[in-house]
Parts: structure tokens; C-alpha cells; sequence
């Protein structure tokens, strides 16, 4: 059985899939298929045909550290702490390796990977090494990160030589690191790795991590303002795509600047649980992309 996923939606009970030069050539019946004289057939009864699923929205390192904390209301300051201070250089590649292979054998063959709980960026390292693991497996790669929360500067470490060394990273630190992220990576291997902008939410002055109560999301700040423009410029320099989060209060309190907002067709928002109805329909009106989790999109 092939199960196209084409603008018809079609299923094929008796269907074939030709291959020329490792591209989908022919999708159809199996006796159509056959005039085409294939070198070699692969006899697929009793299995189904369909292309690889897209993970919209995941984590480079939890692979590794899924079910490391038993207390979940733990657990987002206990990973930020860990992914920012007791990560070598190599972890990114072998977890990488990992969690690639993982996403195969679930029949994913494009997954996202935001780089740490908040996207780490203090280094282009931490990408370069993601991206390589996705090649070596096969698996595309979109390669997400950017700002991660305030105070700038932060504090971050690395490994040399085996000791951690500590180093306080400003923000425009962190642009040029995106910058060389986006440049080096975007449609890099063949075509099979994307890099995208990747600030830690839509808004930044706010709860990066849940709904925020209306009378605390009165006014853009400062950095709220500067920190969108600079995911816009960067994105639209390189032609690339915008995945961050959102929650409830951060699209109202993002529209306040149409103009620059993380907003509209090349946004793509994951979580925005605790969205009010004006909020849904600010993201009708932009054309953002959202992807829900399970539990909502069951509804």
C-alpha cells in the first residue's frame, strides 16, 4: 500500500514507487509502474509506503536526558543549568547521533532541533556538531537556535582541555554566533540541514515558559523591540525561517510592533497554550504557523 500524502490525499492499495538517482520518479499502480522497466524491485506486500513524518518542534540533548529529573517542576532550571555549564563540544554531536537515529527508527526523516531547553548559541559549535550527526545518519536536520532568556550578558562554560572554563557572553555575542550559524548551516549538506532564527520566545521580557497574567503584559521593552528586529534582520538576510515560543500574552503584547513582531507566513510558533481568542485570531490574521502539542491538537 502507498500512502501518498499528495494534495489528493490518495491511497494506492496496489501501488509502486519508481526511484531515479535517489528522487521519487513514479507514484502510482503497480501495473503503470511496471512499463518503466526497473532495474530492480523491491517487493513491499504487506507494508506500507508513505513518506517520513516531520517533527515540528524538539530538543537537541534530551534525547539523552529525557527522564533524567523525576520532579518536573524541576525540571526546566535543573536542564537550563545543565546545557549551560557541564556540556562538552562533543555532547552535541553524540547526542546528536542519538537522537537522529531515534527520530528514523519513529519513521522521522525531518526533525527540528532547538539546541538545549533554551537554544544555547554562546558558540557555533554546538550547531555545527548537531548538524554533522543528522548528516552521517541521513536524517534532515533543521538546526534552531539563538537568544536564550535575560539578563545579558550570561554565563556560560566550556570545556578545554578537560577543565570548565566560565565566561560571561554579551548578546551581540550571541547575534554574531546566530549569524554564523545561519550562513554556514542554512541548505548546507546537500540540502538536508535548514538553520533557523531561534530566540527563546516571541517576547522576551516576560515568562519564557507559560501563560502570562494580562495586567503583566502591558509594554514592549526595550530589548523586546531591539531583539526582534535583530531575528528579523538576520532571517530575512538569509532568507531563512523563525521558530521560538509562545504562550499565552506574548502575541498581544508582540502585535504592540506589527511591523517587526515575530509574526506571520515564515513564523513558526510551537506551544501557545493559554492563547486568549483575540490572540488565536491575531495569528489568523498574520498567517503564523503553529503547532500545538498532542494533548491540544487531540481536540
Amino acid at each position: 500500500m502507498v500512502i501518498t500524502m499528495d494534495e489528493n490525499r490518495r491511497i494506492i492499495e496496489n501501488g509502486a514507487v519508481g526511484i531515479t538517482d535517489g528522487k521519487i520518479a513514479f507514484t502510482g499502480e503497480s501495473q503503470e509502474g511496471e512499463k518503466y522497466g526497473a532495474r530492480e524491485v523491491m517487493d513491499m506486500k504487506n507494508y506500507v509506503i508513505m513518506p517520513g513524518f516531520v517533527d515540528a518542534h524538539g530538543h537537541g540533548g534530551h534525547s539523552i536526558f529525557k527522564s533524567i529529573v523525576d520532579d518536573t517542576s524541576y525540571w526546566m532550571p535543573v536542564m537550563t543549568h545543565a546545557y549551560k555549564h557541564y556540556i562538552t563540544d562533543e555532547f552535541w554531536y553524540h547526542e546528536g547521533r542519538l537522537s537522529a537515529l531515534e527520530r528514523l527508527h519513529a519513521g522521522v526523516t525531518t526533525g527540528v532541533c532547538v539546541l538545549g531547553s533554551q537554544p544555547r548559541c554562546d558558540s557555533p559549535v554546538f550547531a555545527m556538531n548537531n548538524a554533522k550527526a543528522y548528516d552521517e545518519v541521513g536524517v534532515k536536520d533543521i538546526v534552531c537556535t539563538g537568544p536564550c532568556s535575560l539578563p545579558w550578558p550570561h554565563r556560560f562554560s566550556r570545556y578545554e582541555d578537560g577543565k570548565r572554563v566560565r565566561k560571561e557572553v554579551s548578546y551581540e555575542e550571541v547575534l554574531d554566533s546566530l549569524e554564523t550559524v545561519i550562513s554556514q548551516l542554512n541548505h548546507g549538506n546537500d540540502d538536508r540541514t535548514r538553520a533557523y532564527v531561534a530566540p527563546f520566545g516571541v517576547v522576551t521580557s516576560v515568562d519564557p515558559s507559560g501563560a502570562t497574567p494580562a495586567d503583566r503584559c502591558v509594554k514592549l521593552t526595550e530589548h523586546d523591540i531591539r531583539q526582534a528586529k535583530d531575528m528579523r534582520r538576520i532571517a530575512q538576510k538569509y532568507s531563512t525561517r523563525i521558530h521560538t515560543d509562545a504562550f499565552g500574552g506574548m502575541i498581544h503584547l508582540a502585535y504592540q510592533d506589527k511591523e517587526h513582531a515575530l509574526l506571520g507566513p515564515d513564523v513558526h510558533l510551537q506551544h501557545c497554550t493559554g492563547l486568549s481568542f483575540d490572540e488565536v485570531l491575531i495569528l489568523a490574521e498574520t498567517g503564523t504557523h503553529v503547532a500545538l502539542p498532542r494533548s491540544l491538537a487531540s481536540w
